[in-house]
């Protein structure tokens, strides 16, 4: 006798499928309802395993499942230990098993990417790693940390010049006054130049925040004000470098920061991307093109207090093969920035199921 395993997520699942399949020759061998996942990194879902056995009586009614259909099966499903079965009877049934809960759990991986904007080579290789896992659901967020990269060095200690580029309004002036009160903090000496003289008040604004904490600040118009600021400040540790915004189509503008940033020691500067994550791939893409000319070695998630988490940028930066350093949550200074850690990405990653109350004594940082 020929015995199989059905496993669906519900009972009326489970028949339902069983009737499709087999017509009216399927009688019930046992039932067993149990949940699977439901640790810190995934959801518990229900499953219902029926094993059934094929008899000779004639089918009639292929494929119904009505109610009373239901309830019968249910009388007939009183013995909940399948573990009568022969060797082969057991392969027989796991094999069939294997096969529904592999593509149901690869399916609801891929949703909860989806639901936490993971996309592009992040989104296929975190399928690839998962697939043929018993529980693939509980180990989505262990495999994207395990694939993303963080920029340690440049937390720990920057080159002396550190470039922030990125797009207007992307919250890079904010930035670069906050890691300057940061670095600062752990003992460097720090100066911020800012070049972006093209928005009304925006040295005016940085200068506030400098005098603040008694961080000398230089407002550069040319490459003749770049080389006063740099030579004003040649003995700091680190010297913060805010940019302007620039538009594609706007030459001059391009060509004129190039002349700027040019006037710094390649061998001891770092550009750093800031991005919004609430910005779309396609248009990160385009920024991150825009700045194809600079050796960009590290990417700063910027204003992740405006959206529903930092997926779309963790997946830029898996494509692109870079790190990430930072997250900037709000516009206090000096507060509202971290450094990106295993933690702080999954607590602002928005994963369904992660629970960062207790992730901070079980997650390996």
């Amino acid at each position: 006798m020929k015995y199989i395993t059905i496993t669906a997520s519900s009972f009326e699942e489970a028949v339902g499928k069983a009737r499709e399949e087999y017509g009216d020759d399927v009688r019930v061998l046992s039932r067993r309802d149990y949940t699977v996942g439901g640790g810190l990194f995934s959801r518990k879902r229900t499953r219902c395993d029926l094993t059934i056995y094929l008899s000779s009586a004639p089918q009639k009614d292929h494929g119904r499942t009505d109610e009373a259909s239901i309830r019968e099966f249910e009388k007939e499903a009183q013995t909940p230990d399948p573990g009568t079965l022969s060797s082969s009877e057991r392969l027989d049934t796991e094999a069939f098993r294997g096969a529904f809960d592999e593509k149901a759990d690869m399916s609801e991986v891929a949703g909860i990417l989806d639901e936490s904007n993971v996309s592009g080579s992040l989104k296929d290789a975190v399928l690839a790693k998962l697939e043929g896992e018993a529980d693939p659901c509980s180990g989505i967020a262990s495999c994207i940390m395990e694939l993303c990269q963080i920029s340690r060095s440049i937390q720990i200690r920057p080159k002396k010049y550190l470039v922030i580029l990125g797009p207007t309004g992307c919250g890079k002036t904010t930035t670069s006054a906050k890691l300057a009160v940061l670095y600062g903090s752990q003992g460097l000496s720090t100066a911020l130049v800012s070049l972006d003289s093209f928005k009304v008040g925006a040295f005016g604004q940085l200068k506030g925040f400098c005098d603040a904490f008694d961080i000398p600040s230089h407002p550069v118009e040319d490459e003749a004000g770049m080389l006063l600021a740099l030579e004003a400040e040649k003995a700091s540790d680190l010297v913060m470098i805010d940019t302007m915004g620039i538009s594609p189509r706007d030459v001059s503008l391009n060509l004129k920061l190039k002349g700027m940033l040019s006037l710094l020691d390649g061998s001891c500067s770092q550009y750093v991307l800031a991005l919004p994550a609430s910005m779309g791939r396609k248009e990160m893409d385009g920024v991150f093109s825009r700045y194809g000319d600079y050796p960009v070695s590290a990417v700063i998630a910027t204003k992740i207090d405006e959206c529903g988490g930092i997926g779309a940028v963790l997946s830029f930066c898996h494509d692109k093969g870079l790190p990430i350093a930072f997250m900037t949550n709000g516009q206090h200074v000096p507060g509202d920035i971290c450094a990106a850690s295993t933690a702080s990405l999954l607590e602002h990653l928005h994963l369904p199921g992660v629970d960062m109350s207790q992730a901070s004594s079980q997650i390996v940082r």
